[in-house]
């Protein structure tokens, strides 16, 4: 039996987990960045009311949530068939 150090990985393997990798910590930066926005934007909001300073931050926030929403659409509306209860799965249930 060979060790595992011994049997690399295909480079087609290896190459679509290094960009899963990637895209996943893109997801995590644009998740972070959201929260830290979403909440400098409300205590900027309740410290100083409306002003450029508080809209921009909130601006950025929906830039951020956009960019989100666009560069991880197909995964989301991919993986929650495979949610326990989801509509799919309800519908491939009762056929």
């Amino acid at each position: 039996m060979t060790p595992l150090h011994e049997n690399p990985p295909s480079s087609n393997r290896s190459r679509i987990s290094a960009r899963i990798r990637r895209l996943a910590f893109v997801r995590i930066v644009l998740g972070a960045g959201q929260i830290m926005g979403a909440t400098v934007s409300v205590i900027l909001l309740l410290q100083t009311g409306v002003n450029g300073l508080s809209l921009s931050a909130t601006a950025i926030t929906g830039v951020l949530m956009l960019a989100s929403k666009l560069l991880f659409r197909r995964q989301t509306k991919t993986h929650l068939g495979d949610l326990p209860g989801h509509e799919r799965n309800k519908e491939e249930s009762n056929a």
